[in-house]
């Protein structure tokens, strides 16, 4: 029987630009380092281009047993964190001009000593 485990098995420098190539070649070293090449299920990386890319040299490199469609998992927090900027972009309008009379109040010295 096979049990399923979560580890988080290195916290590395990682000098490098943070381009597709060099992720995933971080992550071959640490993977082969730690004989795991063939025994990864998932990798959770949040949902910039360059981890996407690095995801698909990872399933070729990995070879996962069960299909490619788990491999990657996109961070559920930085999904969240996206969405509510962009509904707080639409917003921005509105927040604004209070914003401004919050600064205003603030800055203003008659109205703070008051």
């Amino acid at each position: 029987m096979v049990i399923m485990q979560k580890r988080i098995i290195t916290f590395c420098i990682f000098n490098e630009s943070h381009i597709a190539k060099n992720t995933s070649n971080m992550i071959k070293e640490i993977l082969h380092e730690y004989d795991l090449v063939n025994k990864i299920f998932s990798i959770d990386f949040d949902n910039a281009t360059n981890n996407t890319a690095s995801i698909r040299d990872l399933k070729n490199y990995c070879e996962p047993q069960v299909c490619h469609k788990f491999f990657h998992i996109r961070c559920a927090c930085h999904s969240l964190n996206l969405s509510v900027q962009d509904g707080l972009r639409t917003l921005n309008p509105l927040i604004e001009p209070i914003m401004d009379a919050i600064s205003y109040q603030i800055g203003h010295p008659k109205i703070m000593k008051e």
